[in-house]
């Protein structure tokens, strides 16, 4: 893809922008999980739109293969060597570093992402999501920044509810796991063009010597298992053993039986992976599977970052399970130029920079909704204006049993699939195998990660939660009505609102608590702290005060059965 300019202020991404740099000699996205995120470009001075190329334009590209091009704010620009500058700029989400968040505290994980905008000190265009349900008590103590609180300080989010965060234009997804298990098998030493493997076998332990003991000086007491040391069944593998003298005296409170002991021992082992090496290899290969005779290595493509590979020792008869930790991604030719596999070893806080005097925030207006330019997008790719191939799957009789339409006439090279046959209708991103983003099922089960409408009608609707409104203050309305079509009842995000024949209502929300209002929106009656407020009153029966007192309306008559007077009587309760 060629990289699109576009002006500092500018905040919708769905054209050309300023133009396109057509006259890039290089175009690499650089992504490390939970971690850096930014892109380098070498343009010539004379090549278009050079001129236009300024500290806080921003640059469009492809970071990986099968995503969509991200913006990226330039923040560096060399000087000119061999008539070639490099230019150097971070993903728009580093804006978060300029964005204060004051002090609050949540009991979830998805209150702790939304309170990041609700109590932000600057306008925030950006909005959260997350797939975690996790409760639990997050505090921000102080003011900081919001990208610090992210992932960036010992008190993160990140820490608290662990996670793989996604970062798509203005949008924050935290994940439970961001990548899949691509089922992708890489044998140690070989099958590439270039495989490094880090040296630590050396530093892989065949098993460990648990001990407890203690922390009373005055009784002191050590236990220990008759056996001394539980080993890894790989263990027999390696050329000596290298065991590990393991204190688990903090998992228990008490003094640990033989079996308590070893039964905590075993859990350490397998959770642990002891006698496994540590996987870190850097992976770099052309991406030569667009061709028919490499479309066996069309897999290895297709891996993006955190997503979770097998690589096997043969040497010692044992595979590791290891994530995509960094890419670099080759925007101008959309192919990876390395992989690095193994365990993460930066953190968001890397990317993590201090706001100083001279620094100064630009003014971003809020993001606008891209529903319309969506559905602009969907038009053009129905109409074919990006491109496809339909190919008929047969069955071993040659019968036809299923439609395939892709962006490449090969179901072992595509990326971008859409499988129709007896089961219903599939949506993929990833390949003719999956994993499939949505279906439409023959039973009429509609199944999608996320969908965008302009109006919806249904007789019931299940799930676990309805978001009215966002964190970007997009508003959200839920309506009620009555059989004869009168509005009765109103949810959004300014609370919820009861309304009656004449035109009153009732308010309840996290500021006002429970308000009623007359027709002109005057307030009547109210609850503040434990006490009831109201500006008038009519008893039609009596009152009752603490149990004690009763007010009883008192109609008095004249021996003819005339009115004389009428009054409140006060009588005792009882």
């Amino acid at each position: 893809m060629i990289p699109i300019l576009f002006a500092p202020g500018e905040t919708v991404f769905t054209n050309n922008g300023t133009g396109r740099l057509a006259d890039a000699v290089r175009c690499d996205v650089t992504e490390v999980r939970n971690g850096l995120y930014e892109l380098e470009l070498d343009y010539p001075i004379n090549g278009i739109h050079y001129d236009e190329i300024q500290i806080s334009a921003i640059i469009c590209a492809i970071p990986s293969d099968g995503s969509a091009p991200e913006p990226f704010r330039i923040y560096k620009i060399t000087k000119p060597i061999s008539g070639i500058v490099t230019v150097y700029a971070e993903h728009i989400s580093y804006q978060l570093n300029y964005i204060p968040v004051m002090p609050y505290t949540a009991e979830n994980c998805i209150d702790a992402l939304n309170g990041l905008v609700t109590h932000a000190a600057e306008s925030c265009p950006f909005t959260f999501y997350t797939d975690k349900q996790i409760t639990g008590t997050w505090t921000n103590p102080e003011p900081a920044s919001i990208r610090e609180r992210l992932g960036g300080s010992d008190n993160s989010i990140l820490e608290r509810f662990k996670g793989e965060y996604k970062f798509t234009g203005y949008d924050v997804w935290l994940y439970t796991n961001r990548g899949t298990d691509s089922g992708v098998t890489i044998r140690y030493g070989k099958n590439l063009t270039d495989l490094t493997q880090e040296e630590n076998i050396e530093n892989t332990y065949t098993g460990i010597c648990p001990f407890w003991k203690s922390t009373d000086e005055d009784n002191p007491a050590l236990v220990t298992l008759p056996e001394k040391v539980l080993h890894s069944p790989n263990a027999a593998n390696y050329p000596y053993q290298r065991t590990l003298p393991l204190d688990l005296s903090d998992r228990f409170e008490e003094e640990p039986t033989e079996n308590e002991l070893r039964a905590a021992a075993n859990a350490f082992l397998d959770a642990n992976d002891i006698g496994i090496p540590e996987v870190n290899i850097t992976v770099s290969f052309m991406a030569l599977w667009q061709t028919q005779e490499y479309a066996d290595f069309a897999p290895l493509e297709r891996i993006n970052l955190c997503d979770t590979l097998t690589v096997e020792f043969p040497a010692l008869g044992v595979s590791a399970k290891a994530k995509v930790i960094k890419t670099v991604y080759d925007s101008l030719y959309e192919r990876y130029k390395t992989l690095e596999i193994g365990d993460a070893k930066s953190s968001l806080g890397e990317t993590i920079v201090q706001i100083s005097e001279q620094q100064t925030a630009e003014a971003i207006t809020q993001a606008q909704t891209a529903f319309n330019t969506d559905i602009s997008n969907a038009f053009d790719m129905f109409s074919g204006a990006l491109g496809g191939h339909v190919v008929f799957n047969t069955n071993a009789d040659g019968q036809v049993n299923e439609v395939l339409i892709m962006d490449t006439d090969n179901k072992a090279t595509a990326v971008n699939v859409i499988r129709a046959n007896a089961a219903g209708i599939g949506f993929s991103q990833n390949g003719y195998n999956g994993p499939f983003n949505s279906a439409w099922k023959i039973n009429g089960t509609f199944d999608a990660s996320q969908i965008n409408v302009i109006g919806l009608t249904a007789s019931m609707i299940k799930g676990g939660i309805l978001d009215l409104g966002s964190v970007s203050n997009v508003s959200g309305i839920l309506r009620v009505y009555d059989e004869y079509n009168a509005l009765i009842g109103q949810l959004d995000k300014n609370g919820l609102k009861m309304f009656g024949q004449d035109g009153s209502y009732v308010l309840l929300n996290n500021q006002v608590g429970f308000s009623g209002y007359d027709r002109n929106d005057n307030r009547i009656y109210w609850v503040d702290g434990q006490e009831f407020h109201q500006k008038k009153s009519v008893v039609e029966e009596e009152i009752t005060l603490c149990g004690l007192m009763r007010f009883i309306p008192l109609t008095l008559y004249d021996g003819g059965g005339n009115i004389t007077n009428e009054g409140i009587a006060l009588v005792s309760a009882n």
